[in-house]
């Protein structure tokens, strides 16, 4: 396991292994993973509770990833209490609109965006079943999440934060419609039918913040589009920016607004 988690964690911190484990390090946490009598003896450390809480979660959901079918115990020192876990977001959705044929945006109101501005733009959407009154996940000692599970358990997808309305505390996802025969798409048909005043949840953002350069090359297709677009809109003023982007037809394409000019180049499938 400690091989494991070196080889996965040297794309995402400085790692740097001795004789005795390893020490992992990133902007916002220090982690030292040290051998034992058959254990890993780890700690952690944070500049606060909040983060702390949120990479114990991370590393916990890791272990009990690289551990697979083997049998695997977690204990903490200070065990984490059965709360939300970290970055958890209540939201209703506002409404919702069809912005080509093939996205549909799905427009939702939080107590406060100030976590979805700038950084981190990716989420996991929390969707209960209808008509029932949502069960949402709370932390397990361990620091995994607990999931609800039978009747109460929740579509759990992965997107990107479109857009962010600071002033109405609005967030916007966009939903690719993706309709493949035999296939379940329960994300898109969310989106389809959803109506407003239909409880959701959020949980995040990680992951997919704007490069640092003054040159960017953005390529892919719609799957990638609401993260080039957003990441095109917010970049600086002063940054070069081409994107190259693969839709189904001229219908798809979408005006993706910035500051100067911006080179895309639409690729039509069809």
């Amino acid at each position: 396991m400690l091989a494991e988690i070196c080889e996965h964690f040297v794309e995402h911190s400085d790692v740097v292994v001795s004789e005795q484990g390893a020490s992992l390090r990133s902007e916002d946490w220090a982690i030292d993973v040290t051998t034992a009598d058959e254990r890993l003896m780890i700690e952690i450390r944070t500049e606060n509770d909040q983060m702390l809480a949120a990479t114990r979660t991370m590393f916990a959901e890791h272990l009990f990833y690289f551990a697979g079918d083997e049998p695997f115990t977690l204990e903490w020192s200070i065990p984490a209490p059965k709360v939300r876990p970290p970055g958890f977001h209540e939201a209703t959705v506002v409404g919702s609109k069809i912005v080509t044929p093939r996205m549909r945006r799905v427009i939702l109101a939080v107590d406060d965006v100030t976590p979805f501005v700038g950084g981190d733009m990716h989420v996991r959407v929390l969707v209960p079943p209808v008509g029932r009154v949502p069960v949402w996940p709370k932390l397990q000692e361990n620091g995994r999440i607990g999931w609800p599970e039978g009747e109460d358990e929740l579509l759990v997808r992965v997107y990107t934060i479109r857009s962010v309305d600071q002033e109405a505390n609005h967030v916007s996802i966009d939903f690719l419609q993706h309709p493949k025969p035999g296939v379940a798409t329960p994300g898109a048909d969310f989106a389809r039918d959803v109506e407003a005043g239909q409880r959701v949840a959020l949980m995040g953002p990680g992951g997919g913040s704007l490069p640092a350069a003054k040159s960017i090359l953005f390529s892919g297709d719609e799957t990638a589009l609401p993260a080039i677009a957003r990441m095109v809109e917010e970049a600086p003023v002063g940054t070069t920016i081409k994107a190259i982007i693969e839709v189904e037809d001229a219908g798809e394409e979408q005006a993706i607004s910035h500051g100067e000019p911006v080179s895309v180049e639409w690729l039509h499938r069809s």
